[in-house]
């Protein structure tokens, strides 16, 4: 729900991850004393004409689906552990939809917005932005069941975040990085469920199982 939105940090890793022969035109300055900066273009797969960014990861976890639901479903909590969340608060909850405002980012680039939220317990959490200055969409969606293998004690998840940028300059640039993003999201996720319901109860040849 709020992990596509500090692309100002990010963009410095994924400058640094540029080859070096690009950086330089970026930090060697023209005649005109003004960085020659290469274009943004260069940095869009070949052939996409799509401005959305989605990013979409399946696995098995070890905690119930009951579990997992509780810490996804806490917004007011995600303040406390989801990357560049910085602030978080349920305005309003009725039977399976609600609203909540999140303040997210990171300097010089922090949004607030409000999120429409739908909550069928225990199997679907998901967010959708409704009035963001900065993306023209933003929408997040975890998919929570029993796993696969029988086990009560494990949950199948998966989460899905898609988006897009009012200024087109910000979703070419987000598409350096926005897959390492996302994935700090579902780590933080399981973090979180370690922290509130101690060690997941997948055994360790098993815990990076994805589908």
């Amino acid at each position: 729900m709020a992990g596509a939105i500090s692309w100002s940090r990010c963009a410095c890793r994924a400058f640094r991850s540029v080859p070096t022969t690009s950086r330089v035109a970026v930090q060697n300055r023209s005649a005109t004393g003004f960085p020659s900066i290469p274009s943004l273009s260069s940095f869009v797969p070949s052939g996409s004409s799509k401005k959305e960014i989605h990013f979409s990861e399946r696995k098995v976890i070890g905690y119930t689906p009951e579990q997992v639901y509780s810490v996804v479903s806490n917004v007011n909590n995600y303040c406390h552990f989801v990357p560049w969340c910085r602030a978080s608060k349920v305005l309003s909850r009725s039977g399976e939809t609600g609203k909540a405002e999140l303040v997210v980012g990171f300097p010089p680039v922090v949004e607030r917005y409000t999120s429409r939220l739908t909550l069928k317990e225990p199997a679907l959490v998901k967010a959708v932005s409704a009035d963001s200055r900065l993306f023209k969409s933003l929408e997040s969606t975890w998919h929570i069941r029993a796993a696969p293998d029988g086990c009560s004690k494990h949950a199948h998840i998966h989460f899905e975040i898609s988006f897009e940028f009012v200024s087109s300059f910000h979703s070419n640039l987000s598409r350096l990085f926005f897959d390492e993003v996302a994935k700090q999201m579902v780590s933080a996720f399981e973090k979180r469920l370690a922290r509130v319901y101690g060690p997941s109860l997948l055994p360790a040849s098993s815990k990076t199982t994805q589908l």
